[in-house]
């Protein structure tokens, strides 16, 4: 039994009437880290709905949830694919999708530079499929799109004076070549997905990448990944069922945290519309901390350095949230660890004397209740963070705790 393989034979059904019923669908799923790729399908049976997301794009609005979080960043779109045959094979190890639709095949492939690559092959007596991309206009975002020399670009941005930081994201494609052999025609296509976080001109970066790509050495550089990532992470069990399991954990895991800046929110990138529940962000209870269980026990180290990111990014407005609540003191300070050979910081709060108490106890979990009132009769409660507990006003975590804790995520 091949560990490092999925076979997937029926199409999802996620979309009636135009809306996404299942945020996950059930298709095929691959990324490279950074890009995340979600096989879907049209709810009028006319083709497949590939949708793309990439980790940084978001749209970066205060408040509690409203329209911001992670947004998709569009949708390859497939059409004249007849899917009441179909059937998807998914080899891990190589990060290669083999597709079939009635006498359609696609070979598809996320490289590590942000290009999408696949290629079709379908016979001359039939219409062979057309390719297209598009992007929704959900949460307000402004969308545009061009076509030169064949070359399809869309940008989406999210900007304005209600936006905190101001994202964009340009997606390009174009056919790489043709031939006919055989009695079939065989195409090729690129895809290519940058963001204002990988460079300011975005949209010139996007077309340049491109310009510069190449199929085949793409694939070969795809596949040495892969086989190069599952060689320290290998184990063989009597069970084979729970070890592909194991490396298909692992794939789609990888698949999601290969961007430092912006490691995986609650659904990581495999987004498929603007409306995940609790807008796709970071939740600062065991949801931040279930995507690095298995990193270090299953040999990928790598797979942590985007962890303090978004903590860091977080230290401003925690630090005006713990003003606000009277929690600044003067005998608090940061203490910064470096660990050897790896770059990136590991930064906590030590407390070095007992004014906001610090106690070594696993009693508390996931929440915090209420245990005792201090000297001014504010209401106190122990949380416990990591192996650290505290003794914080209760109003506080009403205030924080509770939103991320009480939805039973």
């Amino acid at each position: 039994m091949n560990t490092y393989f999925n076979e997937i034979k029926a199409k999802p059904v996620n979309t009636v009437d135009g809306k996404i019923l299942y945020k996950i669908p059930s298709g095929a799923m691959c990324g490279n880290g950074d890009l995340g790729v979600v096989f879907d399908n049209d709810e009028n049976g006319n083709g497949l709905v590939i949708h793309i997301s990439k980790c940084d794009f978001w749209k970066f609005t205060a408040g509690a949830h409203k329209d911001g979080g992670i947004k998709t960043v569009g949708n390859l779109l497939i059409k004249n694919v007849d899917l009441d045959s179909y059937n998807i094979k998914q080899y891990f190890d190589k990060g290669l999708l083999e597709c079939k639709f009635g006498d359609v095949e696609i070979e598809f492939f996320v490289a590590p530079e942000n290009l999408i690559y696949f290629e079709i092959k379908a016979p001359v007596t039939a219409e062979f499929p057309c390719v297209d991309i598009d992007m929704p206009s959900t949460c307000g975002s402004v969308n545009s799109k061009t076509e030169d020399d064949g070359v399809k670009c869309c940008v989406r941005k999210f900007e304005g004076d209600k936006i905190d930081i101001e994202t964009g994201v340009a997606v390009c494609c174009k056919e790489t070549a043709s031939h006919e052999a055989d009695g079939y025609r065989l195409a090729r296509y690129c895809v290519s997905v940058a963001t204002n976080f990988d460079d300011d001109k975005y949209a010139e970066k996007a077309a340049d990448m491109l310009a510069a790509c190449d199929y085949d050495a793409d694939k070969l550089n795809t596949e040495n990944k892969w086989q190069k990532f599952f060689s320290v992470s290998k184990v063989t069990l009597e069970d084979k069922v729970i070890e592909s399991y194991y490396n298909s954990s692992l794939y789609h895991l990888a698949g999601c945290m290969g961007n430092r800046e912006f490691p995986p929110g609650l659904f990581g990138n495999f987004v498929t519309d603007d409306f995940f529940p609790w807008a796709g962000d970071y939740h600062m209870n065991y949801n931040y901390e279930a995507p690095y269980y298995c990193v270090f026990s299953a040999n990928h180290p790598e797979l942590f350095d985007g962890y303090m990111a978004p903590i860091n990014d977080m230290a401003e407005n925690a630090a005006k949230f713990a003003k606000l609540f009277d929690l600044i003191q003067p005998n608090l300070t940061l203490v910064t660890l470096r660990r050897k050979g790896q770059a990136g910081d590991i930064h906590f709060l030590h407390v070095t004397e007992n004014i906001i108490a610090l106690k070594h106890l696993d009693i508390v979990g996931n929440g915090a209740r209420a245990v005792q009132k201090d000297q001014r009769g504010v209401g106190l409660a122990l949380v416990k963070i990591g192996r650290a507990s505290f003794q914080i006003p209760q109003a506080f975590v009403n205030f924080f705790f509770h939103k991320s804790t009480s939805s039973k995520q």
